[in-house]
């Protein structure tokens, strides 16, 4: 963070300065002690779990003298004594009104980008292009909630020129909290799907919530959707600009061919008046639409088609997805998170691989409420004619399996934990097999992952 005093950020958040010199800068804002070092402001966040307050002697020992407080939460204030306080009423909430606050600092476009699955991708994409030719900020990770985005804020800096930021939620009002804190000018919704379908109980609901990252448009912004989603296809333009991409006609951007080259996708795309070629340096179809979008991103901020070439072409994924490792056989890593829509991605990106055997080793999908048993028999069905073999792990899981094989699917077996799976895989798996592995991230199917490539010398 730079040039914020105590007093500015008291202003923001509404707090009061308990202790210390109030023209102190903030410097760098730390949540964790275990990374914090001298110089750094400690924030004190309330959890669920732990309680902040309760490492501000670890902090201080470390040689933090700045610190953001709840009063009344610590007994002992030895640490005020040559140190900076800040009390305000809620150390979440001022964590967001300072992010709010500093992010006025900056005259650049902002941004936001959110989505049933894809956000992360389309995230990366996003940044890539745009550092062709501003200097862009992201997301580090998922640090795309209520705390990591104004964590991310805080790193802004004058030397940037512009903000990509992911938006994640699991219910209605927390895009809307976010958007209040980043006010994007551009927001990318990636696609309407089942993900957090628990809490929200219908798709329509989902439409609902993911639009909270409009809240603070007006007619000087842009709203990017996938115009094939049967959700975001209905959405008509208002009192802001609206691009729409995808494969049909009557979108905005519509891509006329696509073409597998390996490890890298070619496909050419019609703009109104403009035909142009592009290349991602990975397979799915679910990244022609993430790069779509980066791509209108790119154009609403100034770039011309070949910066958006160099910087599709420069594109890499995450940890965990999609992540390919080519040993004797092929190991897809997509064990970040999953719900039906992911899952069927993952699944397109295996069957893409036409002449291997395609193994799908899938997992627990979770936060699925009621929906549970249909989600999941969705993928199910959807595996049978696109796989050999499935592997199901877990406990919903076994509504995969018994889906597949009711669609036609011979080759199928479920195990109630990663041990047994990895056991069998180890007799299954042969050299020229593609392997996917997939399920919800407290899972833990990054296990099975790890596995695979340790014992892959077969």
């Amino acid at each position: 963070m730079e040039g914020v005093t105590f007093n500015e950020a008291a202003l923001w958040c509404k707090g009061t300065i308990a202790a210390g010199d109030s023209q102190s800068a903030l410097g760098r804002i730390s949540i964790d002690t275990r990374k914090i070092e001298p110089g750094d402001t400690y924030v004190a966040i309330v959890g669920e779990r732990l309680d902040g307050h309760d490492f501000i002697e670890s902090a201080f020992e470390k040689g933090v003298r700045k610190f953001v407080v709840e009063p009344g939460r610590v007994d002992d204030k030895s640490y005020y004594a040559g140190s900076t306080v800040l009390e305000v009423e809620d150390t979440t909430k001022a964590l967001g009104d300072i992010a709010r606050g500093y992010r006025d600092r900056f005259d650049i476009p902002y941004i936001g980008v959110t989505g049933s699955c894809g956000k992360t991708s389309t995230r990366n994409m996003v940044w890539s292009v745009l550092s062709q030719k501003l200097s862009t900020h992201k997301n580090s990770g998922n640090f795309n909630n209520h705390i990591g985005l104004p964590l991310t804020m805080f790193e802004l800096g004058s030397s940037h020129q512009a903000a990509v930021l992911e938006m994640g939620m699991s219910g209605f009002g927390e895009i809307e909290y976010l958007a209040s804190i980043v006010r994007p000018r551009i927001a990318v919704i990636t696609n309407i799907g089942y993900s957090h379908i628990e809490n929200l109980g219908s798709k329509e609901n989902i439409l609902k919530a993911k639009l909270e990252i409009t809240s603070y448009f007006d007619e000087t912004c842009t709203l990017i959707v996938n115009g094939d989603d049967e959700q975001l296809r209905t959405l008509r333009p208002g009192s802001y600009k609206m691009i729409k991409f995808g494969f049909e006609p009557g979108n905005d951007i519509v891509c006329t061919e696509v073409r597998d080259q390996g490890g890298m996708l070619e496909f050419s795309v019609n703009w109104g008046a403009h035909d142009e070629k592009f290349s991602i340096p990975s397979k799915g179809m679910h990244n022609v639409y993430n790069a779509m979008a980066a791509m209108a991103v790119g154009i609403e901020c100034g770039l011309g088609f070949d910066e958006i070439r160099r910087g599709l072409l420069q594109f890499e994924n995450e940890k965990m997805r999609l992540d390919i490792v080519e040993k004797s056989f092929i190991i897809i890593n997509d064990a970040y998170n999953a719900n039906p829509d992911s899952m069927k991605a993952a699944i397109d990106f295996l069957a893409g691989y036409e002449e291997k055997r395609k193994i799908a080793v899938l997992a627990d999908m979770l936060e699925m409420g009621e929906f549970s048993r249909e989600g999941h028999e969705i993928v199910g069905e959807y595996a049978a004619g696109r796989v050999d073999i499935l592997v199901s792990v877990g406990g919903a899981a076994a509504y995969i399996s018994s889906r597949a094989r009711e669609c036609g699917l011979e080759n199928v077996v479920h195990f109630e934990d990663r041990q047994g799976a990895m056991e069998y895989l180890d007799e299954l798996v042969r050299p020229g097999d593609v392997v996917l592995v997939k399920g919800s991230r407290s899972m833990k199917m990054e296990e099975i992952a790890n596995h695979l490539q340790e014992g892959s010398s077969k």
